[in-house]
């Protein structure tokens, strides 16, 4: 979450798959969503992509009390998912 920003991604939200996509980030050489906007955006960019165009409900961008519930939480430092909780 970067200044009270969060993503919620319907369907492949375990932590396998975030860290995947996180690797996934590093190795094309893009900031870590940590870091920056910029980095967020890409984060969310890859995401959305590995989703697909046809599922236009998977993928939400915006404060973290508003995004549908219940959901998996993730604190990202860097390239690692350094916590996670269950709404």
């Amino acid at each position: 979450m970067l200044n009270g920003l969060g993503i919620y991604v319907h369907y492949d939200a375990h932590p396998e798959f975030i860290q995947a996509a996180l690797d996934y980030q590093r190795m094309l050489g893009f900031r870590s969503p940590s870091e920056d906007e910029s980095g967020l955006a890409r984060f969310v960019q890859i995401l959305a992509n590995y989703e697909g165009p046809s599922d236009k409900y998977s993928i939400f961008v915006g404060s973290n009390w508003r995004l549908p519930l219940p959901a998996y939480g993730y604190l990202i430092d860097g390239w690692k998912i350094v916590d996670q909780e269950n709404w």
